[in-house]
């Protein structure tokens, strides 16, 4: 099933690099209000809740030092119920283009999974 399009952009060349922000938020917090707000900052690539040491794990992208030490040190610091973070630069990223064809191609023949495969390239016209 296809949820939507999109377009791959090289955003090393746009200079915008990936920075990591692990975030430790505070016993009884609001965790959707704490969302929200980070929602509201551009450079947020992609959220992710987890479990373990971390609560979330939040995506950036930033084009310099500059702009890192802001977003880590002025901005995420300012949220509510932040009460520690933790943070990593992206040295280097390795995307699977093929992803999708290689963990379908995992699904045992005759599984519920397969059908629907199948049932998606019926309507999608690829077989």
């Amino acid at each position: 099933m296809v949820k939507r399009y999109s377009v791959n952009i090289d955003w090393d060349r746009l200079g915008l690099g990936i920075v990591v922000v692990n975030l430790i938020l505070e016993p009884n917090y609001d965790r959707h209000a704490v969302i929200q707000t980070l929602y509201q900052i551009a450079e947020l690539e992609e959220l992710t809740i987890v479990t373990g040491r971390y609560d979330l794990i939040a995506r950036f992208r930033v084009s310099d030092q500059r702009h890192l030490r802001n977003l880590v040190l002025d901005r995420i610091p300012m949220i509510p119920s932040v009460l520690r973070t933790e943070t990593m630069l992206c040295l280097d990223n390795f995307g699977t283009d093929d992803f999708a064809s290689r963990i379908f191609d995992t699904f045992p023949e005759g599984s519920q999974r397969e059908d629907r495969v199948q049932e998606m390239n019926l309507v999608t016209g690829d077989l």
